[in-house]
């Protein structure tokens, strides 16, 4: 019996509890179910909640990484890519622009316009002389490179150019066998060593000597001429000696003869011992560390700095001077930044040479100034007028050769009215510029611009009249002139093939740079603008349901306060 009541009082209180129970999920016997149901759901909910938490905050982590990633890349991304550069920059067999380099893509024309002078015998009375301008002499140019050998860091190579006339481009009356007037050169010779005591003896050789020779545009240019009266000049007695051991006129004269074929050897650093910061940079050019001492007078100017113009280094900036080395100059020139342009939708530096170069007042060219004693405009000079410069020393013979820009660009304005009938002059149409593409250095066009002048002097302390016996005109009067012999204006510039991997190269710079920088930065900037976006709406649901939650509950509460008999209900729930 007392195990019956036991038993029967376990029961009770199990059934108890439950009731307990029943009534904490609730005392309305309709919403027990739905609230089980949900607590479910709940917990359900909660642990996807968890793990689409855990994958936004995954996903903000990696955009945030990603956007910083992209940044640094902006300030690292030029230094990668530069790197890149300088290493495609360098002297090599297995380097692409090697192959480049080594056999020239560059069209190279050249357009020459000859002077002559129309009123000889007039200057012999006193005139200036006048100027008769023909041309253009139209010319193509090919270009080869000899590589002659790799050594330390360096390589030897020898430029060979070949100049064929071209008809068709040239004027209608440009023919290479056409004779113009020009200034004798040997004849200036003799009034120069005439005029110096030790050698005055030379003046015995002035009647036998023409102030002006008529020779054809071709002998004067590439083929050379001889001098028709230096035979028997120096077959004069005394002259002779003079011949021999001064005068040294080369057999043949013609002022581009050493332009058509072979050039002189010129050794270039590869840039592989720096990375590419020197390369192109010359060493040696025809064995020559540096010019030889009786071209110039200092050792700066007798340096030879810069290129060969065809190489540039990479990166180049606006604030860059730009060193070429200019055989025909006989020295080194510089070029400073002047503007930006489009070269074919390419972006461009422009650099052009400053009218001081040729300035030998100035501090730094007092080296390119050779005080022979000649005065051409005033007692004073000691140095060629502004705009000139002296070619004489590096030629054999030291003819009285000046170089200038076309019409006397930046020279002296005395110089320019020596003679009658030049053009005006403008740095866009005779100065010298060259247009680079600054990332890589690659040289996309140059405009180099020259005249080759000839400098008639009347001499000093000649006596006149003891030559007059022999010449017809009095040497007293003709006039100090610089007269200029022709003008040159080359155009060099890349071709297409050189332009298609330039383009190439460009595009795969701005890729590398879009891949770094900008992606990474893009797709983090969106990675997070998604998961904010995510947050946001989950904030404004999580609102609703919390309103939604608030207002079911309320109706909850009118619901079971209107529930009468809550003993029922259990019941109901029990079953």
């Amino acid at each position: 019996m007392l195990k019956v009541d036991r038993t029967v009082k376990q029961k009770i209180g199990q059934e108890e509890k439950k009731r307990e129970n029943r009534i904490n999920f609730s005392i309305n016997p309709n919403h027990c179910s739905v609230r089980v149901k949900m607590t479910v759901e709940r917990k359900k909910c909660k642990l996807k909640t968890l793990y689409c938490r855990t994958a936004r905050i995954s996903l903000f982590i990696i955009g945030v990484i990603l956007t910083l990633f992209g940044i640094t890349m902006v300030f690292l991304a030029p230094h990668l890519i530069d790197a890149k550069i300088y290493q495609q920059k360098n002297i090599a067999r297995d380097n692409e622009l090697y192959h480049l380099w080594e056999n020239p893509d560059y069209k190279f024309s050249s357009e020459i316009f000859v002077y002559s002078v129309k009123n000889p015998h007039q200057v012999l009375d006193g005139n200036k002389p006048e100027m008769i301008k023909i041309g253009p002499y139209a010319y193509e140019v090919s270009l080869k490179k000899n590589i002659l050998g790799f050594g330390n860091g360096s390589v030897k190579y020898q430029n060979v150019h070949n100049f064929t006339f071209d008809k068709n481009a040239s004027c209608a009356e440009c023919s290479p066998t056409r004779e113009i007037w020009i200034p004798n050169i040997v004849f200036q010779k003799f009034v120069e060593m005439a005029s110096n005591p030790v050698t005055s003896m030379a003046q015995l050789a002035l009647s036998s000597q023409q102030p002006f020779l008529k020779v054809s545009v071709d002998d004067i240019l590439f083929k050379g001429y001889e001098d028709p009266y230096l035979t028997n000049v120096c077959a004069i007695p005394f002259v002779d000696i003079i011949c021999k051991s001064v005068l040294k006129v080369p057999k043949r004269i013609g002022f581009l003869m050493h332009r058509n074929g072979a050039q002189k050897i010129v050794e270039i650093t590869t840039g592989s011992s720096d990375g590419s910061v020197t390369a192109g940079e010359i060493l040696s050019w025809d064995g020559l560390k540096s010019l030889p001492a009786d071209w110039w007078n200092s050792k700066q100017a007798r340096k030879i700095n810069g290129t060969d113009g065809e190489f540039y280094k990479p990166l180049i900036k606006k604030t860059d001077i730009i060193y070429v080395f200019a055989p025909d100059l006989c020295r080194s020139i510089h070029l400073t930044f002047a503007e930006e342009i489009k070269y074919k939708n390419i972006l461009a530096y422009r650099f052009t040479v400053k009218e001081d170069l040729l300035d030998l007042a100035i501090p730094g060219n007092e080296g390119f100034c050779h005080n022979n004693g000649k005065t051409f405009f005033s007692e004073d000079e000691k140095c060629s007028p502004r705009g000139l410069l002296d070619l004489s020393h590096c030629y054999n013979g030291t003819p009285p050769i000046l170089f200038s820009f076309p019409n006397f660009l930046y020279a002296d304005k005395r110089v320019k009215e020596s003679v009658v009938g030049l053009n005006e002059s403008s740095m866009e149409h005779d100065g010298i510029a060259i247009e680079v593409e600054p990332q890589t250095g690659t040289l996309l066009r140059t405009y180099i611009r020259s005249q080759i002048n000839i400098a008639m002097w009347k001499g000093r302390g000649i006596i006149y009249q003891f030559a007059a016996r022999y010449f017809s005109a009095d040497l007293s009067r003709i006039p100090n002139a610089i007269v200029p012999l022709f003008a040159e204006y080359q155009v060099v510039e890349i071709g297409n093939d050189s332009l298609a991997l330039l383009r190439k190269m460009l595009l795969l710079i701005k890729e590398a740079f879009v891949f770094l920088c900008f992606i990474p930065i893009s797709t983090g900037i969106l990675l997070i603008s998604i998961v904010i976006f995510i947050e946001l709406l989950l904030k404004l649901k999580i609102d609703l349901d919390q309103n939604n939650q608030e207002t079911n509950e309320r109706q909850l509460e009118q619901s079971d306060s209107a529930s009468a008999d809550v003993t029922w209900q259990l019941e109901v729930c029990v079953i």
